[in-house]
């Protein structure tokens, strides 16, 4: 044995702390001074090997049959004592795993506080607007609502399979067969509203008996897909429809409900129903409406002035008579007004026809009688209110006797203005 220097522990027996670190006496044992050529450790690392060995795991790890070296070599156990295992490697290894237990913590913090459920949301205002309609023929608009439905971000290998179902409340003013607009003065313009564009299926509520309008689709783990659901609307034909202000409807408790699973694509029942498909499960998305909108033409027109034919006459002993049809169209509630020009040959306003520069007097008036002349000023034309059905208006045409009138083929052209 050489001076100084102390015979190796035996087997399985630990050291104390400070045998290296020539530091205080620990466990009644005296300071010893590091071994000839052995670096001094900091105070810092003789204080965190105080600490260390007086935890039960250390002790644990050099326990004899496990590794039985001192503890500032590397060791490893036999078996785990536990869950946490310290392994002590020069002072460093049990900062080392804290350092790693508290980056798995942080990378498993995203995936444990957003977590989510797959969910379908609408995130516009439907509308719908059918622009300007004659207000006795039918018309047809067409728009689109998109959904969006986001796949389950709790797996990474299961794909959700969606059935999506549309339904359309009735609104104000309430119904769906017809749906109905106002106008703001006891109007209404009558319109339906359909899933095809056949216009053969239309939309309803939960609780009615129309076919379901549905979609299905299957959306993967942490994925986003849109499906835009058609909406096909169309104003019934033959309405008396006045156009005094624009006409507007409004459904409420308009809603998207949704049900999925992960075995199977949930039937039209379950979605309803609103019952979670296979291992699933089910929602709704409700959305609002902006309005659906129209507007009547505020349009008259004439559709028939047929000729005045006097015929043939042997001479003008006495004046002869006869009548045309004016025919036109105005909106319910429209006021019209019409007028007569007093023609291409009028002469210090009276009416004449013309044949090769001979002339013929005649006039024309708004009554049997004819006693009102028909003019083409307010005063003298014929006023009244549409009711967006064809009208008619007779004209009373009279040729005035005139026994020296040459032979001739007598005509002229009389301009009709129609005033809304």
């Amino acid at each position: 044995m050489v001076a100084g220097r102390q015979p190796p522990h035996p087997q399985g027996t630990r050291r104390p702390i400070g045998h290296y670190a020539g530091g205080p006496r620990r466990q009644g044992l005296p300071a010893r001074s590091a071994p000839a050529g052995a670096p001094a450790l900091p105070f810092r690392q003789r204080r965190l090997q105080r600490r260390r060995a007086r935890s039960p795991f250390a002790r644990r790890a050099h326990q004899p049959g496990r590794c039985g070296l001192p503890m500032s070599h590397s060791c490893t156990p036999l078996r785990r004592p536990g869950p946490l295992m310290y392994i002590h490697s020069r002072g460093h290894a049990h900062a080392w795993s804290t350092r790693v237990l508290v980056a798995l913590a942080i990378l498993l913090a995203p995936s444990l506080s957003f977590a989510a459920y797959p969910v379908c949301t609408v995130r516009q205002q439907a509308s719908l607007d059918f622009g300007t309609v004659s207000g006795t023929g039918a018309r047809d608009a067409s728009a689109y609502l998109r959904v969006e439905c986001s796949g389950d971000t709790n797996t990474l290998i299961s794909t959700a399979l969606f059935r999506v179902c549309l339904f359309i409340g009735e609104g104000s003013p309430a119904g769906i067969a017809p749906r109905r607009m106002y106008n703001g003065t006891d109007a209404y313009m009558n319109y339906d509203l359909y899933s095809d564009s056949s216009r053969t299926l239309m939309i309803g509520t939960p609780g009615s008996s129309h076919p379901l309008h549905s979609a299905t689709f299957g959306v993967a783990p942490r994925a986003t897909y849109y499906h835009d659901f058609p909406i096909h609307g169309r104003v019934r034909a033959g309405q008396n429809l006045p156009a005094t202000s624009a006409y507007k409807g409004l459904p409420t408790n308009s809603m998207v409900r949704y049900s999925y699973g992960y075995v199977y694509t949930p039937t039209e029942s379950e979605c309803r129903a609103g019952t979670p498909g296979h291992f699933g499960g089910a929602g709704i998305a409700n959305f609002t409406w902006s309005g659906i909108h129209a507007r009547v033409a505020n349009t008259c027109r004439i559709s028939t002035a047929t000729d005045m034919d006097f015929g043939t006459a042997g001479g003008l002993a006495a004046a002869l008579e006869q009548t045309s049809a004016i025919r036109f169209k105005c909106p319910a509630n429209t006021a019209w007004h019409v007028t007569l020009n007093d023609g291409a040959y009028a002469q210090a306003g009276r009416r004449f026809m013309n044949a090769g520069g001979k002339r013929l007097g005649y006039e024309l008036y708004r009554d049997p009688a004819l006693l009102e002349r028909w003019g083409n000023t307010r005063a003298t034309g014929v006023s009244g209110i549409g009711t967006n059905v064809e009208q008619s208006l007779t004209v009373h045409g009279r040729v005035f006797s005139d026994p020296a009138a040459s032979p001739g083929s007598y005509r002229d052209t009389i301009t009709v203005t129609l005033t809304f």
